[in-house]
């Protein structure tokens, strides 16, 4: 590669990563509900169809302005080992997730439980459709485009690796509280590991959604189905 095609394949790259990082503050600023009337299916349609537009725009981008394939962002062949891996993942994450509960109580770092409040208010349906785009397009979006992408500019996996996961943290912020650093943390450290070692996305998409649907779907039912409020 010439001089000229690096340095053109180098401002590719960072406008892309701008643009992506953009979109996430307009999802900090648009929808994140600071009310529940603000709050209704109209709303999280609109997230929804904001999300796999972004993802749109990812594939687009990389195929167009990139002249990448999606392997790029490793987004390889399926297989079925991905499920298994992503099932283990998903265990792993809430196994983390319980020890940063227990060191987030012992310093006194409440869980905030308003959004979750107000997702939880929520027909199953739309609740479902939500965590499955969140389990979806955050891990393309965070783990493979950005990640991959800052990884590429800085010549630096780890620099791609924290920044990434920074703005994934923040963008958690609203819904867990000052928990966030502490449980989202553990539980990305989780997934990021299991995207390195099997350099696939799948099984990260994989452990991401049933990790949300296990806990605003599937928990929130059974405690409902016999009286249990839950924390």
């Amino acid at each position: 590669m010439t001089q000229e095609a690096r340095e053109g394949s180098f401002r590719t790259g960072l406008i892309g990563v701008f643009i992506v990082l953009g979109f996430q503050c307009l999802v900090a600023i648009w929808f994140y509900p600071s009310s529940s009337h603000q709050f209704n299916t109209n709303s999280v349609l609109h997230s929804i169809i904001f999300r796999w537009s972004e993802v749109v725009f990812i594939f687009l981008f990389i195929k167009v302005a990139e002249k990448l394939p999606l392997s790029s962002i490793k987004l390889v062949a399926l297989r079925f080992g991905d499920f298994l891996w992503g099932f283990v993942g998903f265990l792993v994450g809430l196994i983390f997730l319980a020890g940063a509960g227990a060191i987030a109580e012992k310093f006194h770092l409440q869980y905030d439980t308003h959004y979750r409040s107000l997702l939880l208010s929520l027909p199953i349906g739309w609740r479902f459709a939500t965590v499955f785009t969140a389990g979806v397009t955050e891990e393309i979006i965070f783990r493979g485009y950005l990640l991959e992408r800052i990884a590429k500019l800085t010549h630096r996996l780890w620099i791609g690796v924290v920044l990434s996961s920074i703005v994934f943290m923040a963008l958690h912020i609203p819904f867990w509280g000052k928990f966030a650093p502490i449980g989202i943390g553990a539980w990305t450290a989780v997934v990021i590991g299991l995207y390195l070692w099997k350099k696939s996305l799948y099984p990260c998409i994989i452990m991401h959604v049933l990790n949300d649907v296990f806990i605003l779907v599937i928990v929130p039912y059974l405690a409902s189905l016999y009286g249990i409020n839950p924390k």
